[in-house]
């Protein structure tokens, strides 16, 4: 048996707007697109909110897992850089440009010159308030497993705790006796 093909009857588009532009018609469509906006605003607000939490957090779980020991190092470090301001040869400025070079030198994999580090410690830092100085202005900084943290993790060390960590051999033996002699301790 043969079927018969049914033809469809079809509408132009003018047609179906037409037929579709009915006052009531218009008002249930502009309804649902009100509610479609208030749905993506929502949606998105809620996007933001969770975003905004997240953040937080992390930043709260950053606060919060700095151990004792690492505040107690921020608080102290003023304390155990004491400096007798008559005994400097070194001004602040000088003593923060050697101290950003340090960190320069031993941020990132691995030291870039161990001989620049070791020339800055022993012969830039004249007197032991010098050193005092430029370990005053290091402050702490977040130490990584090579260096520089990633991810604003790692652990604060001062200038010392970067040295114990960066400097090896004949040239850590010189520095700590320069620490050692400023009545500081690596």
């Amino acid at each position: 048996m043969a079927q018969k093909k049914r033809k469809k009857r079809s509408l132009g588009n003018a047609q179906l707007i037409a037929a579709a532009a009915t006052p009531e018609n218009l008002r249930e469509l502009r309804f649902e697109a009100l509610e479609q906006q208030k749905f993506a605003l929502k949606v998105g607000l809620g996007a933001i909110g969770v975003i905004g939490a997240i953040i937080g957090t992390v930043f709260l779980v950053k606060y919060l897992n700095k151990t004792k020991t690492e505040r107690d190092l921020e608080k102290t470090l003023n304390e155990i850089a004491d400096v007798d301001g008559s005994k400097l040869t070194l001004s602040k400025a000088q003593a923060l440009t050697y101290a950003n070079k340090l960190h320069e030198l031993m941020k990132g994999f691995g030291t870039s010159d161990e001989a620049q580090i070791e020339d800055i410690i022993i012969n830039k830092a004249v007197t032991a308030d010098d050193l005092r100085l430029i370990v005053q202005q290091f402050g702490v900084k977040p130490y990584g497993t090579f260096g520089e943290p990633m991810f604003g993790s790692g652990t604060l060390k001062d200038l010392m705790g970067w040295i114990k960590e960066e400097i090896g051999g004949a040239a850590y033996s010189r520095i700590a006796a320069k620490f050692t002699s400023a009545g500081l301790f690596l």
